[in-house]
């Protein structure tokens, strides 16, 4: 909550080009990791994920989680932290992955943890 509201005063109060240095974006990690993806897809999706996402290693601090949680959380992070207004311009690679479709997400979930992919997705299919 204290992100959320920090970034929404740095919205309000400061000059429309200072916001990119003052907005608290725990998210830049993953942010990087994406670009890294985006721009790797002509490998393939497994290769692209496996080479922009350590899955052995946290890639948000807030709440420490590994990539593929930050991935499936990834909507809800944006939307309490309040960047939804920067997915365009500051946060660009995470907004492209949140404009994609819900197979090609799960596409990428399913190469950072299979096994998680399976309890999470396949098994909610059989209910």
């Amino acid at each position: 909550m204290l992100i959320s509201a920090y970034n929404e005063f740095i919205t309000r109060f400061a000059k429309p080009d200072a916001v990119r240095g003052l907005l608290c974006n725990p998210l830049f990690r993953l942010e990087q990791s994406l670009e890294v993806y985006f721009s790797s897809q002509q490998l393939g999706s497994k290769q692209a994920a496996n080479k922009a996402f350590r899955k052995d290693r946290t890639i948000v601090r807030l709440g420490y989680k590994y990539p593929y949680q930050a991935l499936q959380d990834l909507e809800q992070d944006v939307l309490r932290l309040a960047l939804l207004p920067y997915l365009q311009n500051i946060i660009p690679n995470i907004g492209a992955f949140c404009s994609l479709s819900e197979e090609k997400k799960r596409e990428i979930l399913a190469v950072l943890d299979r096994e998680q992919y399976e309890k999470d997705y396949l098994a909610n299919m059989d209910a």
